[in-house]
């Protein structure tokens, strides 16, 4: 066969073999497979993981720690978890993000918390959720959560950035809307109170 094919013909086609050697009897890799696959054959792939459209909840635990909430990926399988985790990010006002505590992902929670301590209370941060896949010492980050503001207040008021687009819109909105109903009782009332012409 061709390098990259096996079996009867050689009509099957190798797995993610490590330089694509593999048997051409049954399509076993010969050197185990490449980074980010699995199973006898190397088909089976550890996918980039995502939490994109996702919102992370934000509760001050005392003036110098958050608890930090969010959802799992839902995409992950349970038989690959071992490869998946969770980075939270946090950034000080305009600053940079750092990488803050890790957690393995877990098949059976549907949410997960990590504490960020040593934040301070009268200052703002933005943090954020980072997801990964891992094997062989190599870490890759999918998409990220949408990022939440804990503001410089010294209160738990927290923001949820990604909305306050959102939340202004929706006021113009009803802006517009009361706008118009206002008109057009005007124009009704206006309209009823002109004398009849006659003919």
């Amino acid at each position: 066969c061709d390098v990259g094919f096996y079996g009867v013909n050689c009509e099957e086609e190798c797995g993610r073999c490590k330089d694509d050697l593999c048997s051409n009897d049954d399509g076993h890799c010969l050197d185990g497979c490449q980074i980010w696959f699995l199973g006898d054959l190397c088909k089976e792939e550890i996918a980039l993981p995502s939490l994109d459209g996702s919102h992370a909840f934000l509760k001050r635990m005392n003036e110098s720690a958050v608890a930090i909430t969010w959802t799992q990926d839902p995409g992950i399988p349970d038989k690959h978890a071992e490869y998946y985790g969770y980075t939270v990010a946090y950034a000080e006002g305009s600053g940079d993000f750092t990488d803050g505590p890790s957690v393995p992902h877990d098949p059976a929670l549907m949410t997960q918390t990590l504490i960020v301590a040593n934040v301070h209370s009268h200052n703002e941060y933005r943090f954020e959720v980072k997801v990964y896949r891992e094997m062989s010492t190599e870490r890759e980050f999918g998409v990220k959560s949408n990022t939440v503001i804990i503001e410089s207040s010294g209160s738990n008021h927290v923001t949820d950035h990604t909305n306050v687009f959102a939340a202004n819109w929706e006021l113009f909105a009803v802006g517009v809307c009361v706008f118009l109903i206002i008109t057009a009782i005007v124009m009704i009332i206006v309209l009823r109170s002109r004398p009849k012409q006659g003919p």
